[in-house]
């Protein structure tokens, strides 16, 4: 195995790590660019990938160097039964949101519904 081990945490934006992660003066704004420093991937839920906007992913690859890897949960409507056509709608939005980190994602986390046939 030639890839590095990945270590990281789920999300980077917790208030609960100010004063021991975090300074406590550090702007919310400049978190991911901290984290970034100390850890070298994050899993990025798919709460906060469905919310994300192109300018912020931009913001998170201008903020970390290109040896830090992402794993995208994907958005949670993923995980629910759509008719194909939506679900194409939905893949090509989050394809065009997370279009700046493409070289630097490690991998994808799909969560299907338990009360979704797994065929």
């Amino acid at each position: 195995m030639t890839e590095p081990l990945l270590i990281g945490t789920r999300d980077w934006d917790r208030d609960a790590w100010l004063d021991t992660v975090y300074p406590a003066e550090l702007p919310r704004e400049w978190r991911f660019c901290y984290y970034s420093n100390l850890l070298r991937s994050v899993l990025v839920p798919g709460a906060v990938s469905a919310q994300a906007t192109v300018a912020e992913v931009t913001q998170w690859w201008e903020d970390c160097d290109t040896t830090f890897r992402f794993v995208l949960e994907c958005p949670p409507e993923f995980a629910r039964p759509q008719a194909p056509e939506r679900m194409r709608v939905l893949a090509d939005g989050f394809r065009q949101t997370i279009a700046p980190l493409r070289a630097q994602v490690a991998a994808f986390l799909v969560r299907v519904a338990p009360a979704v046939a797994h065929d």
